[in-house]
């Protein structure tokens, strides 16, 4: 049987929103899909009901059986001082057999719908194959990702790291609330100790984690292999707004970590215009102009879509 891919068929399907009581079958889908890249039922307890709240998630069934997965994990953002309910937009997959049939747009559009009457805020980060359905459906394109890339190239190079510059830890504390809330940043999601104890605990993932001189500042690093070689993600970097002068000592030290563990190139997203860009620029880590891939976002107020007034990093993502 053929379909229309822009029309909906939903013939022997039903929608409806998912709980806590599908995480199996979610699981299957998700698996079924991308068995190269399998989830845990650990995985997805933590990226769906361990957050900020439950995600919303939107089902297509046919019959008994989960064909299509429209996810949306609840986060809380940070807008000119003041925190509000939003979502990010992932896991949006529909089964292959039923493919074509308006599944994902139908789920976009509700999902959207919702997001717009609740008056929440939503962010993603789509691939290339769903860029366009975020376009369809009514989100705001924010920018291209701002990817940054420096290669290591030597060993050589040593820098003296300031004394109690850094310091690593295990859990953050009201010491990273206190420096995200005096960072001065406008928009973001809202990086207080809950949500980084949370993002940064994904099951059977190493992340490296320190203060910057215990109060002015944290970041977050991780490393992982592609095409047989180390990259380094600067997952996260955040000073509060006295202490810029620490960005540049602080990639100093990143970049010896970084030789330390063998890596042969740092990647880190940071827009053109942040208020970090004087540090990244002089350092070296600089915008690939080659980036395909779109930010999207929606909410209820204007500025909302500045770019140069968010903080979105990898850790927002964390895919790549």
């Amino acid at each position: 049987m053929e379909y229309n891919h822009n029309k909906l068929n939903l013939e022997n399907c039903n929608v409806r929103m998912g709980s806590i009581e599908d995480a199996n079958k979610i699981l299957e889908l998700i698996n079924s899909i991308q068995p190269d890249q399998p989830w845990s039922y650990e995985r997805l307890m933590w990226q769906y009901f361990g957050s900020q709240g439950n995600a919303k998630l939107y089902l297509i069934e046919n019959k008994d059986r989960l064909v299509s997965l429209y996810a949306a994990v609840k986060n809380r953002i940070y807008v000119d001082s003041q925190i509000k309910e939003a979502f990010r937009i992932q896991d949006v997959m529909t089964e292959p057999p039923s493919c074509g049939r308006g599944f994902l747009n139908h789920l976009g559009k509700l999902c959207i719908n919702n997001l717009s009457t609740d008056r929440s805020f939503g962010y993603v980060f789509p691939n290339k194959s769903s860029e366009n359905s975020f376009r369809r459906t009514g989100w705001t394109e924010l920018s291209k990702i701002p990817l940054r890339t420096i290669q290591i190239t030597t060993d050589h190079e040593k820098f003296e790291i300031p004394e109690g510059l850094v310091a690593p830890i295990e859990k953050f504390d009201e010491k990273a609330t206190r420096i995200w809330l005096n960072s001065g940043l406008e928009i973001g999601i809202h990086r207080d100790d809950l949500f980084l104890n949370w993002r940064y605990s994904r099951p059977r993932t190493t992340y490296f984690k320190f203060y910057i001189k215990k109060t002015e500042g944290f970041f977050i690093l991780k490393i992982f292999e592609k095409n047989n070689q180390k990259i380094l993600n600067i997952l996260d970097l955040v000073v509060t707004n006295t202490a810029k002068d620490l960005i540049t000592p602080t990639l100093q030290f990143i970049k010896q970590f970084a030789i330390t563990h063998s890596v042969s190139i740092i990647t880190c997203w940071l827009s053109k215009n942040h208020p970090y860009a004087f540090a990244f620029d002089d350092f070296g880590l600089l915008l690939n102009s080659d980036t395909e891939r779109f930010a999207f976002v929606t909410g209820p107020e204007k500025e909302f879509s500045d770019i140069n007034r968010w903080h979105f990093t990898q850790g927002d993502n964390d895919a790549y």
